[in-house]
């Protein structure tokens, strides 16, 4: 045990060798977002470039303080430690979780590390994205709901409830679905229904569904809900059949790979049939097969739909690793050292790709947005400076969050006014009308022009 409690302190400390990397993928989203709404005072509703941004803003309410106090030249390390407090959350919730539903320490610590050994560890669990806080949420909303059924206490029902309007307030609408797919699956026991049609429990479950809606109406004013209903509808639109199917067979695959080792391992002793039958007897336990049945209800839509990722899967990542945790345990003492030799092996890679490999990519295949930002600061220097970029340029976005950081408290960026004739605008095209080119920056496989418009 004191083993698997060394490879797990191992785990999480090993987000700190990536803590000081550039921007990676889209998170200058919720930087630029957070620092506008210091820069205007707005604590409602999230803008990026002046322009609403259509989600809730607890995320950014959470990051505000701590750039106020530490300087927005900071702002991205403090989104990255928020995300690192967040995934060691996870992990101790899980662990607490498992306690209480399967009372198995054992298990609870297996469970951690495998949570910990894949596409966490290596992206999902440090990246300063809203998917770790928010999965966070909806997985508090699922196990204190399974635990409140178990043990007939309304109280952790009530903290589920408020997890889920949580997680609403940090992303999105979505958090519901999976909460009403762990609903649906528990409702199958005759004393769960009993429970959770009680009054008091229908009362507290009724707040929690018509949060979003008075949230809508009354504080956000319509700045939040319509565009996340809309952003769901989107995933399902089929616009390609051939990609459909490419997609909807590949997704399996890829689940499968955001597991390994661990799913490697478990699918090549599966094949020894001694296995096999340890595998069928681990799922006559009633809390196993309830636990595959919320997660592969919760994952058909999102299998399905047309337009999906499977980070999306996040929010089931702690009962997926639970689900392989409790199979690792069905082998012979051989194979579980096994399992341990993987999660070793796991972390030191880990560690190496986070203190060589990551920066070696961005060294050869990345621009400098620290110095590409600071050029442009220098030609552009007292002038008006926009930008008309869109959200779709992760690289873009991550060079005008320097700027942002650079220029605050004094400016930030936003998109021009109509008709303004003077300035500098920052683009991802060269096509705008009535402006020449200053200058072009090389970010990888995509550019960023700094375009003039002077009368």
């Amino acid at each position: 045990m004191k083993v698997l409690w060394a490879l797990l302190a191992l785990a999480v400390l090993s987000f700190l060798t990536t803590l000081n990397l550039p921007y990676q993928g889209e998170e200058a989203v919720y930087t630029i977002t957070s620092m506008e709404m210091a820069f205007h005072r707005e604590w409602i509703t999230p803008t990026m470039y002046g322009v609403n941004y259509g989600r809730p803003p607890l995320l950014n309410i959470f990051m505000i303080p701590f750039g106020w106090y530490f300087g927005w030249e900071h702002i991205l390390l403090v989104s990255r430690v928020l995300t690192l407090f967040v995934t060691g959350g996870t992990v101790l919730l899980l662990m607490w979780f498992v306690r209480r539903v399967f009372h198995h320490p054992a298990l609870a610590l297996f469970s951690a590390l495998i949570y910990m050994s894949g596409d966490v560890l290596f992206r999902r669990g440090w990246l300063a994205y809203a998917d770790p806080l928010f999965s966070l949420f909806i997985f508090a909303a699922i196990a204190l709901l399974w635990i409140a059924v178990l043990e007939k206490n309304r109280w952790f029902l009530a903290l589920g409830l408020l997890s889920l309007m949580a997680s609403f307030l940090t992303k999105a609408l979505t958090g519901y679905v999976f909460y009403a797919g762990a609903f649906f699956v528990l409702l199958f026991n005759r004393s769960h229904r009993k429970f959770l049609f009680e009054l008091r429990p229908l009362l507290l479950q009724a707040i929690a569904l018509l949060f979003p809606i008075v949230w809508y109406l009354t504080v956000s004013k319509g700045a939040h809900g319509s565009s996340m209903i809309w952003d769901v509808i989107a995933r399902f639109k089929l616009s390609d059949l051939g990609a459909y199917g490419l997609k909807v067979g590949l997704f399996p695959f890829d689940v499968f790979l955001r597991w390994l080792p661990i799913s490697g391992m478990l699918l090549y002793f599966w094949f020894n049939k001694k296995t096999q039958e340890n595998s069928k007897d681990s799922f006559k336990n009633k809390h196993i097969r309830t636990l595959c049945a919320i997660i592969g209800l919760n994952c058909l839509p999102y299998w399905l739909a047309p337009e999906t990722h499977t980070r999306y899967l996040m929010p089931l990542y702690p009962l997926i690793a639970v689900c392989l945790g409790y199979s690792v345990l069905t082998l012979n003492e051989k194979k579980v050292k096994t399992a341990i030799m993987l999660f070793s092996a796991m972390i030191v890679l880990r560690y190496g790709v986070g203190l060589w490999g990551f920066p070696f990519y961005e060294k050869h295949y990345r621009g400098d947005y620290e110095q590409i930002a600071t050029d442009i600061l220098s030609i552009v220097k007292e002038e008006p400076l926009y930008t008309i970029n869109n959200t779709d340029n992760a690289p873009a976005i991550s060079v005008m969050a320097i700027i942002d950081e650079k220029l605050l408290p004094k400016a930030i960026l936003v998109r021009p006014p109509l008709n303004q004739s003077i300035g500098y605008l920052l683009s991802t095209t060269p096509d705008v009308e009535n402006t020449t080119i200053k200058k072009k920056y090389i970010l990888g496989r995509h550019a960023l022009y700094l375009l003039c418009r002077f009368k």
